[in-house]
């Protein structure tokens, strides 16, 4: 409706502008009212106009700025998601599963300590990069969601699985971090964030 009004806006301003001129000819004439009195009807109307339109203006920016920006996001949205499928995300997820026989005894019983000393060594150098860069990445779609800069909707139905299934599996070594080596709970927190809202979401929904 208000693209319609706002395509045509220049002929409705001319209807107006002849309506409100036809009814002064017929105020003046028809009714033979004094031009003194004809002149300030006239007047009141194109003011009404004036500030119809001016609202009409308005809104219709408002809506559009409203669908330009909802467009930017779900546009957002979609090349964030597609992301997981380039490199370096594939390279780290690749890395990450190769390297999770040599840390299975870290994780059962689960041991941050042991795990991040394991990661820590020179020679696995680039596990530790491709774990700190997974979980950098999904920190940062959290942040993406929790400021509402992403739709949530879309990215649950993209990554749900993903990051509860790390958040669950990697949660004992993000606790070290934060108690042993970062000594920050802000680490990684919008990402903890997420996922323990996504997992009761999910145990809710499957109750």
């Amino acid at each position: 409706m208000l693209d319609i009004i706002q395509k045509y806006r220049y002929r409705i301003l001319l209807v107006l502008v002849v309506g409100i001129i036809s009814l002064g000819f017929f105020l003046n004439i028809v009714l033979e009212l004094s031009p003194d009195k004809v002149v300030p009807i006239l007047v009141s109307s194109f003011a009404i106009v004036a500030l119809f339109l001016n609202a009409l203006s308005f809104e219709y920016t408002w809506f559009k700025n409203l669908k330009d920006s909802q467009g930017s996001r779900e546009s957002l949205t979609f090349n964030t998601a597609i992301d997981w499928h380039k490199s370096p995300l594939k390279d780290y997820i690749i890395k990450i599963v190769v390297s999770e026989p040599s840390m299975k005894e870290f994780f059962d019983p689960p041991d941050g300590e042991k795990l991040h000393a394991y990661i820590s060594a020179s020679e696995n150098i680039d596990l530790r990069a491709a774990i700190a860069g997974l979980f950098n990445y999904l920190e940062t779609i959290s942040i993406g969601i929790e400021q509402k800069l992403l739709d949530e909707k879309f990215m649950k139905l993209f990554y749900e699985g993903v990051v509860i299934s790390f958040y669950t599996e990697y949660k004992f070594y993000i606790t070290y971090r934060r108690e042993q080596i970062d000594k920050s709970k802000k680490l990684w927190v919008n990402f903890t964030n997420v996922a323990t809202r996504w997992e009761v979401e999910k145990e809710a929904k499957e109750a």
